[in-house]
């Protein structure tokens, strides 16, 4: 189990608990979000324009905060009905492509083979193409 796998985890049983709608959720992470951000803005803010040492201590007070926006981040992705994986790579793809350092051709047909090889030919075809062929549909 990777460690964006138990973080998913967590964040399931975290809702689960608080029973949380999802519009609450959404909520709780556009909040928790944006308070994470403060704190670590305080710490760069603090080092940077008020020349604190950044030094193990701030460090270690950053990756709590860090920690704590990946959290929070998680939850959005739920909300979203995608897994954080799938963000960060959608993330990578878009921002290769804007830097020029990837042919967005190339992502797509890239983007086609994975979905082949994770979902199947019949899932890809039904999610991506939205094909109604009676080919592809269930046998009851």
């Amino acid at each position: 189990m990777t460690s964006l796998d138990e973080l998913l985890n967590l964040v399931k049983k975290f809702l689960v608990a608080e029973e949380l709608t999802p519009q609450s959720a959404l909520a709780y992470a556009c909040i928790g979000i944006a308070k994470s951000s403060g704190d670590i803005n305080e710490i760069g803010a603090d080092v940077v324009f008020n020349g604190h040492p950044y030094n193990e201590e701030r460090k270690d007070h950053m990756a709590d905060f860090i920690g704590e926006a990946l959290f929070y981040l998680q939850i959005l992705a739920n909300s979203c009905g995608m897994l954080f994986d799938e963000i960060i790579k959608r993330f990578i793809r878009s921002y290769l492509i804007r830097n020029n350092q990837l042919d967005p051709d190339k992502v797509k047909d890239k983007e086609k083979e994975v979905a082949v090889s994770v979902l199947g030919l019949k899932e890809y075809v039904k999610t991506k193409l939205n094909t109604q062929s009676p080919i592809l549909r269930d046998k009851d």
